[in-house]
């Protein structure tokens, strides 16, 4: 007996394609692991969804730090040892960055701190206290500089690395001067900034002023301030952060609860 000529016939090339191709959008979707972190205080929510197959939750627990809307306020762990500090105008994302912890931090539920109701620059304790914050500071640096990351984020990690590595070296400068009283410690090149020519007027209050209660308002406020405003001339890349969301399928919300006028 002959063998059958009209059994079963091998697929076609385009049809063995689409087959396979609707195979592995099944299995993706069969592996998706879909994840929501929620974080609340009494007036921000903010919250993030998430694929954990493509970013494991540990993962995307430390790169939450990098959000343009996470700040102080937001109530996310991760920043005992930094703050992230921004601005909005309700809708858009103006500006963020990270920034050391002051001196002049004190907490009374950490003991490390001591005396915290009476941390002011002539108490024994200030330098201190002052000295836990720097080394909490660096530590949060070099978090941040060990953060594994996605590629695509490296404009955004690069740029809040180099804005608190800044924030940091005023703070540096600042102890310094407060343990010896001499201005030399301020007038240190921050990377190309040269605090003595950019805030000339800053360091003729300063050294018109007679007391060590005088010179730290001046220090503390408007050398600071004139110095961090020198140093920062990029802003957040938001755009950048907003495309690693598109591209990881990661929903990210964030409102805040205003007061009652």
């Amino acid at each position: 007996m002959q063998p059958s000529l009209h059994g079963p016939q091998p697929q076609n090339g385009v049809t063995w394609f689409f087959s396979c191709a609707l195979l592995a959008i099944c299995l993706a979707a069969a592996c998706a692991k879909p994840k929501t972190l929620t974080f609340k205080t009494d007036d921000t929510n903010y919250s993030i969804s998430f694929d954990s197959a493509r970013i494991p939750e540990h993962e995307m627990r430390d790169l939450i730090i990098l959000s343009p809307v996470v700040t102080v306020g937001a109530g996310i762990q991760g920043m005992d040892d930094f703050w992230a500090v921004g601005s909005t105008n309700g809708t858009t994302i103006l500006d963020k960055f990270l920034v050391a912890l002051p001196l002049d931090t004190c907490l009374k539920e950490q003991l490390a701190y001591t005396d915290c109701d009476h941390n002011e620059i002539a108490s024994a304790n200030f330098l201190h206290n002052a000295s836990i914050n720097l080394q909490k500071s660096r530590e949060g640096l070099a978090w941040l500089r060990a953060l594994q990351y996605p590629k695509d984020l490296e404009p955004v990690v690069s740029f809040l690395r180099s804005g608190l590595a800044s924030s940091l070296a005023i703070e540096e400068m600042k102890f310094k001067y407060y343990r010896m009283w001499d201005d030399k410690a301020l007038t240190e090149a921050l990377d190309d900034v040269h605090p003595e020519e950019v805030c000339a007027d800053v360091f003729k209050s300063l050294r018109a002023a007679h007391t060590d209660k005088e010179k730290y308002a001046i220090v503390s406020t408007q050398w600071t301030n004139c110095v961090a405003q020198h140093a920062r001339r990029h802003h957040y890349p938001t755009k950048v952060w907003d495309k690693f969301l598109q591209d990881y399928g990661i929903k990210e919300a964030y409102n805040e609860t205003m007061p009652d006028d």
